[in-house]
């Protein structure tokens, strides 16, 4: 059997494994990336995966500035956006408005260990925060009537805390910032920053099958992925996991 090796930081004209390159058809998911080591580094993660099933890869947009308008161009197509190596305020301003789009019947779910300014204030559940986060984001957060699901309760209950969340909200369709530091280092270090306590691989999963199983998703934003912290390849790997999980979805 012939074995397709996995050149990390390769040329940025390859594909999403199983992804076409043509523009995206209705209904599929379109993925596109800021140009850069994260985005390339995630397709070359991608091909250690089964071929993802309908999806299309529209390579790179050169300014981070361009995201929300190359989203809103998919969503005119009746596509879903997937913006993958990108800045979190980049995620945060295609997602928001991918989620004025969709009307009020959809939830911004944000999967981070942060809950700083940084981050969307429109997300309504916050996955994978611990009580290491300072006490003035957390209070913030509280005020504003997010829920939070803690790693914490990830790892002993598995998708369980995340099902609950989703269905307390009450919303069937919703848009996904994942922010790969959510991940703990120890386990995935390939992120912007240092997270200790966070979600485990295993954990990990078990948020992305939640959100699979209990979500429709509108829009997808994948930041915080540093993959030159990470020989080991981990974290690309997971993100190119997310990508495939919730593409679909």
């Amino acid at each position: 059997m012939v074995a397709r090796p996995i050149h990390r930081f390769g040329t940025a004209d390859r594909l999403f494994h199983g992804a076409e390159a043509a523009g995206p058809r209705e209904g599929a998911a379109a993925l596109f990336g800021v140009a850069g080591e994260p985005s390339r580094a995630l397709r070359d993660a991608s091909w250690s995966l089964p071929p993802a099933a309908g999806l299309s890869d529209l390579g790179d947009i050169a300014e981070p500035t361009a995201a929300p308008a190359a989203a809103l161009a998919i969503r005119a197509r009746a596509a879903r956006p997937v913006l993958c190596g990108c800045s979190a305020a980049t995620a945060a301003a295609m997602l928001g408005a991918v989620l004025e789009g969709c009307g009020g019947d959809a939830a911004m779910v944000l999967v981070s260990a942060r809950l700083d300014p940084v981050l969307p204030a429109a997300a309504q559940l916050a996955i994978g925060a611990h009580d290491l986060l300072p006490a003035r984001d957390v209070a913030r957060w509280s005020a504003s009537g997010g829920v939070v699901v803690t790693a914490d309760a990830v790892e002993a209950e598995g998708a369980i805390p995340v099902a609950t969340a989703l269905a307390r909200l009450g919303r069937r369709r919703g848009v996904v910032l994942l922010d790969m530091g959510v991940i703990d280092t120890g386990y995935a270090a390939g992120a912007e920053g240092l997270n200790v306590g966070g979600l485990t691989p295993a954990g990990f999963i078990a948020v992305l099958a939640a959100l699979r199983q209990g979500l429709g998703v509108e829009g997808l934003a994948i930041c915080g992925l540093a993959p030159e912290r990470d020989p080991r390849g981990h974290s690309e790997r997971l993100a190119a996991q997310a990508v495939a999980a919730l593409a679909s979805a």
